[in-house]
Order: C-alpha cells, then sequence, then structure tokens
C-alpha cells in the first residue's frame, strides 16, 4: 500500500516536471519577437557569408534548402524544397549598401509595425520590419502584388517581415513559431548580395 502511493507521487512529480518542461521550453510572441530582432542585429554585424549562387547578374548566399524558382532583372522568387515558404527578394544594382531607397519608401510601415529598427554605418543602411499584418502591398517592377493569406493561415498570426541594405531587400510572410528562423536566412541573404564583375565572370 505504501508502495503504490510512493511510486503514485514519484508519477505525478515526474509529470509536473516534465509538463514544466514542455512550457519551459515554448517561446512566446514577445520572446520570439525579441529573439529575432536580436537575431537580426547579430547577423547584419558580422561578416556576410560567402556567395553560392549566381543569378541576373548577382551572386548571394542561398542555404541548400533554398532555390530561385523564378527571376527577373530586379527580383527573385526563392523557394524552399517543401514549397511552403516564399522569399521575395527585390533589388536595384544602381543604388550602394548606403542607399536609403527602400527606407524612404518604406517608412510608411513604421507607424504600425511591431518592429521598425534601422542600422546605419560608414558602410551601410539596413533596416528590419516586423508587422502584424499579412495583407501587405509591395511594388515589383511597377506592378503592386498583394501578399494575402488565407482564413488558416491568419489564424496561425501571420507577420509581415522584411530586411534590407541599401538597394535590396527580401520580404516573406511568418509566424512567431517560423520568425527567427527567417530572419536569420533572409538577413545573410542580403547581407552576402554582390554585384557580378561582367568581365571577371566572362
Amino acid at each position: 500500500m505504501k508502495v503504490n502511493r510512493w511510486l503514485t507521487r514519484v508519477g505525478i512529480v515526474f509529470l509536473l516536471f516534465g509538463t514544466m518542461l514542455i512550457i519551459g521550453c515554448s517561446v512566446s510572441d514577445e520572446e520570439a519577437l525579441e529573439l529575432g530582432y536580436e537575431t537580426y542585429m547579430d547577423l547584419i554585424q558580422q561578416e556576410p557569408n560567402e556567395t553560392n549562387m549566381e543569378e541576373e547578374g548577382v551572386s548571394l548566399y542561398l542555404p541548400n534548402h533554398l532555390a530561385v524558382s523564378e527571376s527577373s532583372p530586379f527580383n527573385m522568387l526563392i523557394e524552399d524544397q517543401q514549397g511552403d515558404q516564399v522569399y521575395l527578394l527585390f533589388h536595384d544594382p544602381a543604388e550602394p549598401k548606403t542607399s536609403s531607397f527602400h527606407l524612404e519608401r518604406e517608412r510608411e510601415l513604421e507607424e504600425d509595425a511591431i518592429i521598425f529598427e534601422v542600422v546605419e554605418t560608414d558602410d551601410y543602411l539596413s533596416f528590419l520590419v516586423i508587422k502584424d499584418n499579412a495583407d501587405v502591398v509591395d511594388e515589383v517592377d511597377g506592378n503592386v502584388q498583394e501578399i494575402e493569406s488565407d482564413e488558416e493561415s491568419q489564424q496561425a498570426e501571420e507577420l509581415f517581415v522584411l530586411v534590407s541594405i541599401g538597394g535590396v531587400k527580401v520580404s516573406a510572410l511568418s509566424t512567431y513559431e517560423e520568425l527567427v528562423e527567417d530572419i536569420e536566412l533572409m538577413t545573410k541573404m542580403i547581407h552576402s548580395y554582390q554585384l557580378i564583375d561582367v568581365e571577371e565572370s566572362s
């Protein structure tokens, strides 16, 4: 009888401990935002990754599970192998890394943004936008394309995320669960962006 009570108490203790571990491992929305911000700030101040992809006169770093699915002289559609995440990259080769071109155009997002962080150094002008709104318009080649979420994705609390350095920016729809990973990938992409020297590549 005493043994059974002891085993029951031990079982309850382990159950409570396991529940605490699960709760402790989950990240709140606020923590996801903070971790995403810290990831951006850390990566933007590091040396960029070596480029491993060339497309439309530019080179940049892409992780192995990402690939360019469509491209034009100023745009790239980048998708993962599963096809469940898409990144839209826009670049203007005429704009240097210190350009405020994209920053001035995206200032309208600042008022409603959860995070609108600008980092300016002698070498570059960069900014991060996180907005709690899936219905955001992004201008591409003079055409306005609307990024919309369906009912299911709206329930997942989609976030509009944009990372930019000078004349290059990349945007995507993310969730609090995927936010840190998306910001990491996006920051690495644009931080590595380089124009290809036509004479050297020929």
